[in-house]
């Protein structure tokens, strides 16, 4: 993944393009890998409990 970043900079920079940008969107990649990190750990923690809940639950059986 940090090729990837180094790939975008190594072009930006042959483009032209102020650093500024680069770190400018760097911080906004960043921040939307944790946005999904933290949505992900999110659903994973809301299927725990939905999983558990649904162990704990007597079965009826006839």
């Amino acid at each position: 993944m940090y090729q990837f970043f180094i790939n975008c900079v190594t072009k930006c920079e042959n483009l032209s393009i102020q650093p500024s940008a680069i770190s400018y969107q760097l911080s906004a990649i960043s921040y939307q890998l944790k946005a999904l990190a933290y949505g992900h750990a999110t659903r994973m923690a809301t299927l725990r409990e939905q999983l558990s809940a649904s162990k704990s639950v007597p079965s009826c059986s006839v």
